[in-house]
């Protein structure tokens, strides 16, 4: 069986597997409109499509309509009945408990009004193979009949690099024995010239940055009814400048923003929560507290402040205001951190906006950023808005690892691969970064990096400690040595197709392209020979093709 968890992954019949759980993932990730009381883990599907093979034969089952309400479950035989399932489940009426009283103990569920306009469709493919390679290529086929512009083959030359700069935090500190909220610099606007200009005299070549925390309080921005740049960072003419070195330089420069949440937003910043927020079908507003690791519940404490989902419409419209400001700026191109890696639908009774429509809302955005002349990059990318992205950085390539599955395969990869720009996850903030290094070689993939200037103790006593690994100092050789090596290999790769993928064993894997080049990977720990071809130890090896 086949499901589409990170690029793709297989669940063998009959694998014996009972004592682990059944396989479930939302599509697109969860709905944020929707109320959760704990976060064990996140299941994301990023393109819908699920098939099975057998005898020479496969099917895919892509859902073509309405498949935002959707998630994708499979089972193996005899924990139920005596078949090997998978399947897709819809969940097209919403609903949320609500407590009636605090003097009882008593709920009650309150549901969405009517069901959504919609119409569910399922297209399937049957394919005279039992290869998934071959079940991919159907899928690639089918996005390529869907998006003729896919067929222009808009991916570069050369591997692409993107590199996430940190512009400011937000921290608290203290002043006049008071705690207060405060901007901190971790990389100004000509530090994060310095840090380009260095990565491209090591050879970094077809390099792309993403600027995240630039305006409107840093990494959890405010509301972007209006666009500050922070003067903590040089200001609108450090902006300028480094807009003008990146162009310069021939650096793909985008400027991040977010337009879901609103972060530490109120009246003085155009936001009203009881207008403005997104609501559950009980009513309430919806504000979200970061979860706990330890318990998996909200840490709904008085000193953490929380954030609030937005109302689409608000949402859509403060996008256009980045927008604006950016094409105004001259900049190369607008990184959106919410659409195309969060869909999230708003039940408010008064007017409720589905997943549907929100998913609508997101590509009228995108495509107002391409109207305004703007090149568009976006997180991990979910399917429907991956034709229109110039590059799609922060792929989780293998997705969660759960017990029931058997391999994890490149199936999204091999069906757009050499159509559009893609990278995996930031391998400097992995916790094991040979592996992704490693998993990027395999499902040919461009390297992820995030820098900052500072040194990693600014972080201390803040939310933002994700980016502990940050310190460019610390990663400027080994950076610049990994993409070096890795450009160097994999020449000439990124504009082919994929055409052939095999698991010789649980440690290497080989990938093949159209212009006859193969890329072996050695994820063990010893020397593996294969093919007269030996991959030394955690490494990948490049043969065959126009350039070796």
């Amino acid at each position: 069986m086949f499901i589409p968890e990170g690029g793709g992954a297989l669940i063998n019949y009959n694998n014996g597997k009972l004592s682990q759980n059944s396989y479930y993932a939302n599509l697109y990730g969860w709905d944020w409109g929707s109320e959760r009381t704990e976060v064990v883990s996140e299941t994301k599907n990023t393109f819908p499509v699920f098939g099975m093979t057998r005898n020479g034969g496969s099917f895919i089952c892509i859902m073509e309509g309405a498949p935002s309400y959707g998630g994708i479950q499979a089972d193996i035989s005899m924990r139920y009945n005596s078949y090997n399932w998978i399947c897709a489940k819809y969940t097209v009426l919403h609903s949320d408990k609500y407590n009636v009283s605090a003097k009882t103990a008593r709920l009650v569920y309150m549901f969405e009004k009517e069901l959504p306009q919609d119409t569910v469709v399922q297209r399937y493919r049957f394919i005279d193979s039992d290869s998934y390679v071959a079940m991919a290529g159907a899928y690639g086929e089918y996005l390529r009949a869907k998006y003729p512009e896919l067929n222009d083959q808009n991916a570069s030359a050369d591997m692409p690099v993107n590199v996430e700069m940190i512009g400011a935090i937000d921290k608290k500190v203290v002043k006049l024995g008071l705690p207060v909220d405060s901007v901190q610099p971790t990389t100004t606007f000509a530090q994060a010239a310095e840090i380009i200009r260095d990565l491209q005299q090591n050879g970094v070549k077809n390099l792309n940055v993403r600027y995240t925390g630039w305006c409107n309080g840093g990494v959890n921005q405010k509301v972007l009814s209006s666009v500050n740049v922070l003067g903590e960072l040089g200001g609108k003419k450090g902006m300028e400048q480094l807009i003008s070195d990146a162009k310069n330089l021939d650096v793909n420069l985008y400027f991040d923003g977010i337009a879901c949440f609103a972060y530490k937003s109120g009246l003085f910043q155009g936001f009203i929560p009881f207008r403005d927020a997104a609501r559950f079908t009980t009513r309430e507003q919806i504000r979200i507290y970061p979860y706990s690791a330890i318990t998996f519940q909200p840490m709904d404490y008085d000193a953490i402040d929380p954030f609030y989902l937005v109302e689409p419409h608000y949402a859509q419209d403060k996008a256009g205001n980045l927008i604006s400001f950016l094409k105004n700026a001259n900049a190369y191109g607008v990184a959106f951190r919410d659409i195309g890696y969060i869909l999230s639908g708003d039940y408010n009774p008064r007017g409720t906006t589905t997943r549907e429509q929100v998913k609508q809302m997101n590509l009228d955005t995108v495509a107002e950023a391409k109207a305004a002349g703007e090149k568009v990059m976006v997180k991990e990318g979910f399917d429907y808005v991956m034709p229109y992205a110039d590059l799609i950085t922060d792929m989780d390539l293998e997705g969660t690892s759960y017990s029931i599955i058997d391999a994890a395969v490149p199936f999204y990869q091999i069906a757009i691969h050499g159509t559009v720009n893609y990278t995996g996850q930031a391998i400097n903030l992995d916790s094991d970064w040979q592996t992704e290094l490693l998993r990027c070689a395999e499902y040919g993939a461009g390297l992820n990096f995030s820098f900052m200037a500072e040194d990693a103790k600014i972080l201390q006593d803040t939310f933002h400690t994700n980016y502990y690994g940050s310190t460019y100092a610390f990663w400027k050789d080994d950076a610049a040595k990994i993409v070096g090596d890795y450009q160097t290999a994999m020449a000439g790769l990124n504009k082919q197709r994929i055409t052939g993928h095999e698991i010789v064993n649980s440690d290497v894997k080989v990938t093949a392209y159209e212009n006859g080049a193969k890329v072996y990977v050695n994820y063990g720990t010893a020397d593996y020979t294969a093919d007269g071809v030996t991959v030394p130890a955690r490494s990948y090896i490049v043969t065959g093709g126009e350039t070796k």
